[in-house]
């Protein structure tokens, strides 16, 4: 995924890339990948990470050298609703506008959905 993202043309265009994960679990993978590149940001909405796996993105994994603010991490209490998700959304979104990014990617998935046992997410599919 990532590397689709950042391929060669963006970059010489001088677009940014921000990838927006709304899953239960913590887009780590993405994360990390991009965690030193300024090029992209990374943000993730998902469940606490000390509550379920991957024991990741916490709101202190903020990116490092020149990317560093360039990955934000949300992490939501169990039993979080639908509100808690779309407040966390409408504060986060922008900051990608704010940093112009061109090119949004989303990592999407109905992990996050009521029913899933892996999570505690009171969140209904048409939420995501």
């Amino acid at each position: 995924v990532g590397e689709r993202l950042c391929n060669a043309k963006v970059h010489d265009h001088g677009l940014r890339v921000a990838y927006l994960d709304l899953d239960a679990h913590h887009g780590d993978g993405v994360q990390w990948l991009f965690y030193d590149d300024p090029r992209v940001m990374t943000l993730s909405l998902h469940q606490d990470g000390r509550t379920l796996f991957p024991g990741s993105g916490h709101i202190g994994e903020l990116g490092e050298g020149r990317a560093r603010g360039t990955s934000i991490n949300v992490p939501l209490a169990p039993h979080s609703t639908d509100a808690d998700l779309l407040g966390a959304y409408e504060r986060v979104v922008p900051a990608a506008e704010e940093l112009a990014t061109r090119i949004t990617s989303h990592g999407q998935r109905l992990r996050a959905a009521v029913g899933r046992r892996l999570a505690l997410a009171r969140r209904r599919p048409r939420s995501l």
